[in-house]
C-alpha cells in the first residue's frame, strides 16, 4: 500500500497553448515543459523524481533482492569468441566489477594479449559513455572508435595510435559514429549530423594530417526524408554510401583504393524499392524487395545492371530476412511463421540447403564474419529460456560446433519452457504470435498466474524472443513473461509491417488488446495479475492501449515512451521528425492528421481509471524528448487528480538507452522489476 505521508506531486501552471495545422486545431496545455531551463520544467522533473523515489524506498527489500540476483548471475568474467582479421584475434572482456568491457587483440598464433581500448578508463570520469564504430586501419596500426558521453546519437570519431597508445590530435565531430578507411589507411569516410534535426545528410571524407574544416563532401542527400550512412563491403573492394528510408534505398559506391573518383550508383532508387548490395567475384549480389515483398536475392556484373538474374526467387510469405556472403558460399537468414530458419546456397551448385538445427522457439542473428574466403559462418542462437550461444557451421561438413554458451551462474535450463500460440485477432481472420516462457515448477495448468507481457510494433522491427539473465527474476516467483508480436514488427513477413504503418497503425494497438483479451480468456492470467510494457515506439504502445482499454491491466511500464506523438510529427524542426513520415505519416496531410489524433497518447488521456503507471524520461534523450513522457504525466494527473498511482522518472545524464554502465543498468533494471512484482505478485517475497 501507498503510505498517506506520500502526496504525489502537482503540475505546474502554464498558458495553455492552442496547437493550429490547416483547419484543424487542438489544446496543448504542458508545451511550456518543452522548455528545459523553464524553472517550471525543473523544479517538475525535481518533484516527480523525488515522489518517485519515495514510493519506490517502500519496495526497497524486494528491490535490493532483485539487484543482488541479478549482479549474482554475472560470471567474473566474460570473454566473447574472438575473430580474425588481417593476423590478428580481436576479441572483448567484461569483467564483473566493472561498468564498461575491454576491447583487446593479440597476433594470430601468438597469445600475448594487447589492449586496445579500455571503455572504462574513457568513461571514467563522465556518467555516461556510449562507444561504436570500432574499426582498425588496414595497416593494423590504427583504431577509429566514436564516443559521446551524454548518450546521444551524435559523436565523435576518434583515432588511437595503436604503437603508442595515445589519440591523434584531432577529432571529428557531428557524426553517426561510425568511420571507414580507405585502403591505404590516408582518408576517413564519415557521415555527418545536421545541426538541429540531426538527420545524417552528408557523406565526409577526411584526409589525416589535414584540418577538420577542409574535409570533402563526397555525397550529399537533400531529401529530408533519407539519411546517410557509409560502409565497406566485405572484400574490402569498395566504399559504400547508402541513403534511405523506412521503405526504399539507394547506394553508390567508391573504388576503396581510388578514393578521388566520383561514386558511381548501383541502382537508382525507386520509391517502396530497398535493395543491400554485397559484391563477389565481380558482381553485385543483392538482397532486394523490387517485385518481392518478401525479398529475394539477384545478381548482376558490376555495371551491367540490364544483365541482372535471380539466384533465390520471392516465396511469398517467407521474408528473406538477412544475407552473408563468402566466396563459394551465401547464407540466408529467413522468416517462417515467425520462426527463423537458415539455408546455405553454394554457388558452384546453385542449390539451397538447411541447416539443421531446432528452430522453434529460438531467435537466429548473424555474428560477425568478416573473411569471405572462410568455410564457416557463425551466429547467434537464443531464444527466452536458453542463453545466448555462438555456433559455428562448417560448410564442409555441414556439422555444427558451439562455440560459447553464455554462463548464468545457478541456471538449469531444463527447469523452464517457452512456447509460441497464437491469439485471433478481432477481424476473425488474422493470427496474433505470441511468445510464453514460464518456470515448470511454479505454474498450474488451467490456474492464472502473474504475467508481463511486452510489445513493440513499429519500424519492421521483430521482436525476437532473446535471452535475458534479469528475467529469472520473475520467473523464478512465478511470473509468466510474453512477447506478443503485433503487427509494426516483421515477424510474419513485410505485410506485418504494412499492416502496423502509416493509416493501419491502429492494428498494432488492436493486436495488443486482443493478445491481452486472449490471455485473460484462456486463464492464462487476469487483469489484475497482468503487467504490460515497452520502450519508444512500445511506450507509445503502451500508452494507447492505456488509453482504450485501461480496465485490462493492473499496470503498465513506459520506458522513454513516444505519447507526444501529433505535436512531434507537426514540428520538421525536431530531431528526426522529417525521417519519420514514412513510419507514421504527414500530418500536413489530413488523412494521417485523423489517424494519428485518433491514437496519439497525449491527445487521447481522459478522466477516469487507469493501470498503474511506471514512466521514465531522460533529459538527454534526442530520440523521444524528455518533454514526452513529462507533458503525458503532467496531463493525466490534472486530469485524474489524486486518482491512481504514476511514478515517472526522469534520468538527467542519459540519452534514448538510459544508463550505460553496468551498475546503473542494473539499479535501474531492479528498480522497475521490483515495483512489477510488487504490484502484480500476491506473494512477492524479497
Amino acid at each position: 500500500m501507498l503510505s498517506n505521508e506520500i502526496v504525489c506531486p502537482c503540475p505546474p501552471r502554464g498558458i495553455v497553448k492552442t496547437k493550429k495545422l490547416g483547419n484543424e486545431s487542438w489544446k496543448d496545455p504542458f508545451s511550456f515543459l518543452e522548455k528545459e531551463n523553464d524553472p517550471r520544467t525543473e523544479d517538475y522533473i525535481r518533484a516527480e523524481n523525488r515522489y518517485a523515489e519515495r514510493v519506490l524506498r517502500q519496495h526497497r527489500d524486494l528491490i535490493d533482492s532483485v539487484k543482488k540476483e541479478i549482479k549474482g548471475r554475472i560470471p567474473r568474467v566474460d570473454t566473447s569468441v574472438p575473430v580474425e582479421i588481417n593476423g590478428y584475434r580481436y576479441f572483448s572482456r567484461s569483467y564483473a566489477g566493472k561498468d564498461y568491457c575491454v576491447y583487446y587483440r593479440h597476433k594470430t598464433g601468438e597469445k600475448k594479449n594487447e589492449v586496445i581500448l579500455d571503455v572504462n578508463a574513457l568513461a571514467k570520469p563522465e556518467k555516461c559513455c556510449m562507444v561504436t564504430g570500432l574499426a582498425v586501419s588496414p595497416c593494423t596500426r590504427y583504431l577509429l572508435y566514436g564516443v559521446n558521453f551524454n548518450g546521444g546519437i551524435t559523436y565523435q570519431i576518434h583515432v588511437r595510435d595503436l604503437h603508442t597508445g595515445k589519440n591523434l590530435p584531432f577529432r571529428i565531430p557531428e557524426t553517426d559514429g561510425e568511420g571507414i578507411w580507405s585502403e591505404d589507411g590516408r582518408f576517413i569516410f564519415y557521415a555527418k549530423r545536421e545541426p538541429g534535426n540531426l538527420r545524417c545528410a552528408k557523406i565526409m571524407r577526411h584526409e589525416i594530417g589535414r584540418p577538420i574544416a577542409e574535409d570533402t563532401v563526397v555525397f550529399s542527400e537533400p531529401d529530408v526524408e533519407y539519411e546517410c550512412c557509409v560502409w565497406k563491403t566485405k572484400s574490402d573492394r569498395y566504399i559504400m554510401l547508402t541513403s534511405s528510408s523506412s521503405d526504399t534505398t539507394e547506394t553508390w559506391y567508391l573504388d576503396a583504393h581510388r578514393v578521388a573518383s566520383e561514386p558511381r550508383v548501383i541502382l537508382p532508387r525507386v520509391r517502396g524499392v530497398e535493395y543491400y548490395p554485397e559484391d563477389r567475384a565481380g558482381e553485385w549480389v543483392l538482397l532486394s524487395n523490387e517485385r518481392a515483398e518478401d525479398f529475394k536475392v539477384t545478381a548482376f556484373p558490376i555495371g551491367e545492371p540490364e544483365n541482372i538474374k535471380t539466384l533465390i526467387p520471392y516465396t511469398p510469405g517467407v521474408l528473406l530476412d538477412d544475407l552473408e556472403i563468402f566466396d563459394d558460399f551465401m547464407v540466408c537468414l529467413q522468416r517462417r511463421n515467425a520462426q527463423h530458419e537458415i539455408l546455405v546456397f553454394d554457388f558452384k551448385n546453385p542449390q539451397l540447403s538447411p541447416v539443421r538445427i531446432a528452430y522453434e522457439g529460438n531467435a537466429l542473428a548473424f555474428d560477425e564474419n568478416p573473411n569471405l574466403n572462410a568455410r564457416d559462418i557463425r551466429f547467434l542462437r537464443t531464444s527466452m529460456t536458453c542463453p545466448d550461444q555462438i555456433l559455428s557451421y562448417n560448410f564442409d561438413t555441414q556439422k555444427i560446433e558451439v562455440l560459447k554458451t553464455a554462463k548464468i551462474k545457478g541456471f538449469d535450463e531444463e527447469n523452464y519452457v517457452s512456447k509460441m500460440v497464437y491469439a485471433p485477432s478481432r477481424d476473425g481472420v488474422t493470427k496474433i504470435p505470441v511468445t510464453l516462457a514460464w518456470r515448470k515448477d511454479k505454474i498450474v495448468h488451467g490456474q492464472p498466474a502473474p504475467m508481463m507481457l511486452r510489445g513493440y510494433g513499429a519500424y519492421g522491427i521483430s521482436s525476437d524472443p532473446a535471452f535475458r539473465a534479469s528475467r529469472l527474476s520473475l520467473l523464478d516467483r512465478g511470473v509468466i513473461t510474453a512477447i506478443a508480436h503485433v503487427r509494426g514488427g516483421e515477424e510474419m513477413g513485410r505485410i506485418w509491417y504494412q499492416q502496423g504503418r502509416l493509416l493501419h497503425k491502429p492494428n498494432t494497438f488492436n493486436d495488443f488488446i486482443d493478445v491481452a483479451r486472449y490471455l485473460i480468456n484462456e486463464k492464462i492470467t487476469t487483469p489484475t495479475q497482468l503487467a504490460i510494457g515497452g520502450g519508444s515506439a512500445g511506450g507509445l504502445l503502451m500508452g494507447a492501449v492505456v488509453n482504450q482499454a485501461p480496465e485490462l491491466f493492473k499496470l503498465a511500464v513506459m520506458d522513454v515512451p513516444f505519447v507526444d506523438v501529433l505535436n512531434t510529427m507537426i514540428n520538421p524542426k525536431l530531431p528526426l521528425t522529417t525521417g519519420e513520415y514514412n513510419e507514421w505519416g504527414n500530418p500536413a496531410q489530413k488523412p494521417f492528421f485523423d489517424v494519428i489524433r485518433s491514437y496519439a497518447p497525449y491527445e487521447n488521456l481522459h478522466v477516469g481509471d487507469y493501470p498503474i503507471l511506471y514512466i521514465t524520461g531522460n533529459l538527454n534523450d534526442e530520440q523521444v524528448p524528455y518533454w514526452e513522457p513529462l507533458k503525458f504525466t503532467a496531463r493525466l494527473r490534472t486530469l485524474n487528480p489524486n486518482r491512481g498511482l504514476i511514478l515517472m522518472r526522469t534520468d538527467c545524464d542519459s540519452g534514448h538507452m538510459g544508463p550505460t554502465g553496468r551498475k546503473a543498468e542494473i539499479s535501474e533494471i531492479a528498480k522497475e522489476m521490483g515495483f512489477v512484482l510488487s504490484n502484480i505478485c500476491k506473494f512477492a517475497n524479497p
